[in-house]
């Protein structure tokens, strides 16, 4: 996407500015907040699966990332913590339902992920 003309330069100026690494410092200082990271950590994919993994008060979405990517969520952390989301306009609605029932095996799984998580979030 970046190496695209679709987002101005000021937005792929923000986006490079929003490294999760700057949220590490936050993330160790509040370990009793839930904290909810967007987009599965965009283009840091990798350093988002690995504060999962360290933070379990982090919770993630599903927004723009393939069917791949989110069986690797599920794998390494559960799917307990991933929340469903669109990015519409950005991405299709479709996209984003089909990403995730792509990568799930079962409907339990699909539940948490369509809806038992954020319910319990807005719980809390």
């Amino acid at each position: 996407m970046l190496l695209t003309n679709i987002p101005s330069k000021q937005t792929k100026t923000d986006t490079q500015t929003q490294s999760l690494d700057k949220y590490k410092i936050v993330l160790d200082t509040f370990p009793n907040t839930t904290f909810i990271l967007a987009h599965s950590g965009c283009f840091e994919f990798g350093k988002m699966v690995d504060l999962l993994k360290k933070h379990q008060n982090v919770y993630t979405d599903n927004s723009i990332q393939p069917a791949e990517h989110i069986k690797i969520l599920i794998r390494e952390i559960g799917y307990g913590r991933i929340l469903f989301r669109t990015d519409y306009p950005f991405v299709t609605q479709a996209f984003s339902i089909l990403s995730v029932l792509r990568a799930t095996k079962n409907e339990n799984e699909r539940t948490f992920i369509f809806s038992k998580n954020a319910k319990r979030l807005l719980r809390e």
